[in-house]
């Protein structure tokens, strides 16, 4: 049985974030996000402050070496703005978490949609998040991936 040229073009997701305190919910999201398409990349946000205008706790550089180690990621780009980061890449599909709603997301959605690129919003991992473990933890953090050297 022949498959068309469409079904042979792979499929690019893009997901985005902070990736600060990687935990079981931002392990999930990245695994479900990857099962959605052919080849994942990720945008890694280079700021010290994430949108909430919390301090990030892991340098860029130990967040990315972090992801480097997930099998579920094809690519990782850097990132500032993300609906800046939308309109540079080619990819097919935007996976967004539940809780990514601030401005930028929501221009970022609307270029999807003018563009007619499918925008998925993943379910949160219950009982888990960066909030929760900054919170639950402070003045000492605890990553689910041990820091990369």
């Amino acid at each position: 049985m022949s498959q068309s040229p469409a079904q042979l073009t792979p499929t690019i997701g893009l997901a985005v974030g902070v990736f600060d305190l990687l935990h079981r919910g931002h392990l999930s999201f990245l695994r479900t996000a990857s099962l959605g398409c052919d080849a994942l990349i990720v945008g890694l946000q280079l700021s010290p402050m994430d949108c909430k205008l919390v301090q990030v706790e892991h340098s860029f550089r130990q967040r990315l070496r972090r992801l480097e180690l997930l099998r579920s990621i094809d690519h990782i780009v850097p990132y500032q703005v993300v609906d800046h980061l939308v309109q540079q890449l080619h990819f097919d599909c935007l996976f967004l978490g539940e809780d990514q709603r601030h401005p930028g997301f929501c221009r970022a959605v609307g270029h999807c949609r003018s563009r007619g690129i499918p925008v998925l919003c993943l379910p949160r991992t219950p009982e888990i998040s960066s909030t929760a473990l900054r919170q639950g933890l402070p003045g000492r953090f605890i990553a689910a991936v041990p820091p990369a050297p």
